[in-house]
């Protein structure tokens, strides 16, 4: 039978055919001719046929099915509902149609696309809190989705976000199948997936995540991420090497975005908010817990350079540069981070005071280990005779830089920063 043929003999009638899709799906616009599993006469829904080239790789029948056992149990108004498969043989060939909502919108990238620039910042939240509202269900129901990105998102006429196409997803409770737990069975999008998914590591829910951050790097900056890897067989290993790089936010989004999207983005998913963080930045941004504090963590590595090993008599040590370029003999500051933070009232935000160490002069450097000389340099207070009897802070007091050879010994874990004291 032919597809309108297929169609009419489950229920349906064939509106419009091959709308959209890719290699592995064509998906057709259609509708319930009468009420049938759930879905009431006139209903239009959109039906996905996957391609012979896919049913025929081994493994993927199941996966089509996983994908349909998946969605029927999954309602939610940021999800795509899924009503049924039909699974048809004619002439020894397997057909598989996936009857879906009909979603009345467009993907991501398109609706961006078509948007007067710049779009309103309230319309842009509404979106990503819509995407994380659908992924949030799906971790709910111990789902990971595994291939978030713009051509999986799609967006309503009323600005609403709906995730889509959980066909690769993955079912993390111990009693159910898992498939595709390794990048090598993975048919998603490389460019939106994350380094420890393409490492091969066990997929998180930081793992989307990630994703997420991808996805709406484009509505966040203007651009797709990784715009400038051009040849595909350099994703992979720019995606596990580099973070995605962005000069500034477009149109009116607040500044505080910056640091939630390069949070989101970070390699060490220990770095990335969670989903209920997510919310939050979205919501407010200024005052939002994991803005603040990955504002503080990447001030630091901005500037910072961890102490790895120091020396018996505390004369030398070595730091990690992780990967900086400093120039031999630069003079850098030691400090020790407090246990306690402070409020700054001027900011809001909570800051980890520091405690100056010492002075260290960058001797050599191998494999991204700096090897540090420690030397000193401090201001010693002379006060003025004349001056003390009208200014007795040291603020007005007279001085001079003293050399000695250290000030305190340098422990592991203490922090090379270049700033002059």
């Amino acid at each position: 039978m032919n597809l309108k043929e297929t169609l009419n003999s489950h229920g349906f009638t064939l509106i419009t055919e091959n709308i959209g899709g890719g290699g592995s799906a064509t998906v057709h616009h259609a509708k319930a001719i009468s009420s049938i599993n759930g879905i009431e006469e006139g209903t239009e829904i959109a039906v996905k046929q996957y391609s012979s080239s896919i049913i025929t790789v081994p493994g993927q029948i199941e996966r089509i099915r996983q994908e349909a056992q998946v969605g029927s149990k999954l309602q939610h108004e940021n999800l795509v509902k899924t009503y049924s498969l039909i699974e048809t043989n004619s002439n020894e060939d397997q057909e598989y149609f996936l009857i879906l909502e009909w979603i009345d919108g467009e993907t991501l990238g398109g609706w961006y696309e078509k948007q007067q620039k710049p779009v309103e910042w309230i319309t842009i939240k509404n979106i990503c809190q819509g995407i994380v509202n659908g992924v949030r269900e799906l971790h709910k129901n111990n789902v990971f989705h595994r291939d978030i990105k713009p051509e999986n998102i799609m967006v309503r006429q009323n600005d609403s976000a709906v995730v889509m196409d959980i066909g690769v997803a993955e079912l993390t409770g111990n009693d159910e199948h898992t498939l595709h737990t390794s990048v090598k069975d993975f048919v998603g999008s490389v460019r939106f997936a994350s380094p420890q998914f393409i490492m091969g590591e066990d997929f998180t829910q930081a793992d989307d995540v990630y994703s997420i951050g991808a996805t709406i790097f484009l509505i966040f900056t203007g651009k797709t991420i990784f715009h400038e890897v051009i040849r595909k067989p350099l994703l992979p290993i720019e995606i596990v090497n580099n973070s995605p790089q962005f000069e500034e936010l477009v149109g009116n989004i607040p500044e505080p975005m910056t640091i939630f999207l390069q949070g989101c983005l970070h390699k060490d998913p220990q770095r990335r908010p969670t989903l209920d963080e997510i919310s939050e930045c979205l919501e407010n941004p200024p005052d939002a817990k994991y803005i603040k504090k990955e504002l503080e963590k990447q001030t630091q590595e901005r500037r910072s350079y961890q102490v790895i090993q120091v020396s018996a008599d505390g004369d030398y040590f070595f730091a990690d540069l992780a990967g900086k370029k400093l120039s031999i003999n630069d003079t850098f500051t030691v400090i020790r981070r407090q246990e306690k933070s402070v409020r700054v009232p001027s900011s809001g935000m909570e800051i980890t005071p520091e405690k100056y160490i010492a002075k260290a002069s960058l001797r050599h450097v191998h494999q991204n280990i700096g090897h540090f000389q420690v030397c000193d340099i401090r201001w010693v207070p002379k006060t003025n005779p004349i001056m003390s009897s009208v200014f007795s802070s040291p603020l007005f007091s007279t001085g001079s830089y003293v050399e000695s050879t250290k000030n305190e010994i340098v422990k592991d874990g203490d922090f090379v920063v270049r700033r002059d004291l």
